[in-house]
């Protein structure tokens, strides 16, 4: 303790002698007032937490029966929890400089976040992991919420608020990225995450749902989505630039940088992920507009903007949210009447499904049948524990790309990056990653939400065994689980070759939830401590009645 007895830290420090096969015991109680007898009652009232917390997750877990998906799904959300951390950035002081030392280079006021001197953060956030300095990602912590929302609705809600306040948003409407570069830009997943909290806090409180908590989410999106279309549509054609954007080595170039020869990239990834996020904001305001009819119009215009974004995504509107806004509707037949062109890139949409349900997607049956085709590939995309983040194809034919003397080349690699490209951490040319495998599991069941059971496709491909489609993403979801089961052998996946973890009965069941995973063994590689967006596990075992089920369809 310092002198003065001031601050908010202390360490304590003890001498024990532990012998061979010895163990030795420290307890801890923080107070406020001292105690003659602070450790009376220490084991009973631990007992009494412990028993509170059982039955906290009980009540969450209420129909899931296997032990070992138990487990899983706990220690995943537990990890949610423990990822909490203090977060401060003061950016105009940090550009100052402290006080006390010598001022800061002069190329600070002109170097990395700058330009964002009203950032003056101070919140608790969901941190990726707790091991590091504290630091948040912004398309990390929206994937975050969907755990979050199962034993902290509250808490998951305020997180996608928070980056969308103004001492984080900057003014033109970008959201922060990450500490090491605010305006890099990362996939634009909010208004996803924001309705699936929705839904999911929904189904477990009933009634209309947080709407105060939609509303005010939607309005700063809508900001957010502005920027996107001013700032990375270079020409005004709906194709999108971006930069980085997430699976950022899976390309040729370093596509925050500089390209060779000058130019750009119009991506196929950043114009896919502003159509998935035209239709999220047209969900959102439809769901809106069952409260406020105000907001039909503003569905209408983010409709309008998904038809003219020629990229593949999908949306399935019910029948009775059609009935109820009958403005919307309207808009939606004249569009599709009276520009044909557009219609056409709309599959089905005057063809009722399966419940009466309408789709809405660029990707057709009979593209998607195609599309599936290579994904369930084992050959390919398919892996015995998910979907692989490239093609295994292309182990034995890598994709070279020659320009003004620089040559890339795009190899699989199932584990770490073999390239010093992009800082050599970027590992997405064949590892597992969480986030996408349950982007595609929830986009699957909304496909079967329109199709229903008579729509079949061949998995894996070429094994003459055929699912619908939400059997489909229940294989690749039990797939992914069985990253972290133990197989018949008694090993879990994620732990590898490290013998400690798989036979030790202190480490066999802690388990570790990577930040991705080999694409052909399922060993857990990266960050060990992250939990972060990892923690989707939790949302893929929840039983098919609880609420996450609901939400991820």
């Amino acid at each position: 303790m310092n002198p003065a007895e001031t601050g908010t830290k202390a360490a304590a420090l003890y001498h024990r002698e532990i012998p061979a096969g010895g163990e030795t015991c420290l307890r801890l109680r923080l107070a406020r007032h001292p105690s003659e007898r602070p450790f009376a009652e220490f084991d009973s009232i631990v007992a009494v937490r412990r028993e509170e917390a059982d039955r906290f997750y009980d009540e969450i877990q209420f129909g899931l029966a296997d032990a070992e998906a138990r487990r899983i799904h706990r220690q995943a959300l537990a990890g949610m929890i423990w990822n909490k951390q203090y977060y401060r950035y003061d950016v105009p002081r940090w550009l100052a400089g402290d006080p006390t030392q010598p001022p800061p280079p002069e190329a600070r006021r002109h170097g990395r976040n700058a330009d964002w001197d009203h950032v003056d953060a101070g919140e608790i956030l969901s941190m990726p992991d707790k091991w590091e300095y504290p630091w948040f990602a912004a398309w990390d912590m929206a994937f975050h919420c969907l755990p979050l929302v199962l034993v902290d609705p509250g808490f998951a809600k305020e997180q996608l608020v928070i980056l969308t306040r103004e001492w984080y948003l900057h003014p033109s409407g970008q959201i922060p990225a990450y500490e090491w570069d605010f305006g890099d830009a990362n996939p634009p997943v909010h208004a996803w995450a924001a309705w699936q909290v929705f839904r999911i806090d929904r189904e477990r409180t009933g009634g209309a749902g947080d709407l105060a908590f939609l509303e005010r989410v939607f309005h700063k999106l809508m900001l957010n989505f502005t920027w996107w279309v001013n700032r990375k549509d270079a020409q005004g054609r709906n194709l999108f630039q971006g930069g980085f954007l997430g699976l950022d080595n899976s390309g040729i170039f370093e596509r925050s940088k500089p390209l060779p020869g000058g130019g750009r990239i119009d991506q196929a990834d950043g114009t896919a992920w502003m159509a998935m996020y035209a239709l999220n904001l047209m969900r959102i305001a439809l769901e809106l507009a069952q409260h406020n009819a105000v907001y039909e119009d503003i569905a209408s215009k983010f409709f309008e903007h998904f038809l003219r974004i020629a990229e593949a995504m999908t949306e399935v509107l019910e029948p009775e949210l059609l009935v109820r806004c009958r403005g919307f509707e309207g808009r939606l037949r004249w569009l599709l009447d009276n520009r044909p062109a557009l219609a056409r890139l709309v599959s089905r949409w005057q063809e009722p499904g399966a419940g009466e349900r309408r789709l809405l997607s660029l990707l057709r049956g009979h593209r998607m049948k195609l599309l599936l085709r290579r994904l369930l590939d084992q050959t390919e995309f398919l892996s015995p524990y998910g979907v692989r983040s490239l093609s295994k194809r292309h182990a034995a034919e890598p994709y070279e790309f020659s320009l003004d003397g620089q040559r890339g080349v795009v190899a699989y690699n199932p584990a770490e990056s073999t390239t010093n490209q992009f800082g050599g951490n970027s590992n997405w040319r064949g590892p597992i990653w969480l986030p996408l495998n349950y982007l595609i599991i929830a986009s699957l069941h909304r496909f079967h939400r329109y199709y229903g059971d008579d729509f079949k496709i061949e998995c894996p491909t070429g094994s003459g065994h055929y699912l619908t489609i939400a059997g489909v993403a229940d294989e690749i979801a039990q797939r992914i689980a069985r990253l972290f089961t133990r197989q018949d052998n008694g090993e879990r996946a994620i732990f590898g070759r490290r013998a400690k973890f798989q036979r030790d009965v202190h480490f066999r069941d802690h388990l570790l939830f990577h930040e991705y995973f080999n694409g052909d063994t399922g060993e857990g590689l990266g960050a060990a401590h992250q939990t972060g967006w990892t923690g989707l596990i939790a949302n893929l075992l929840q039983p098919p009645s609880a609420a996450a089920r609901a939400g991820s369809r």
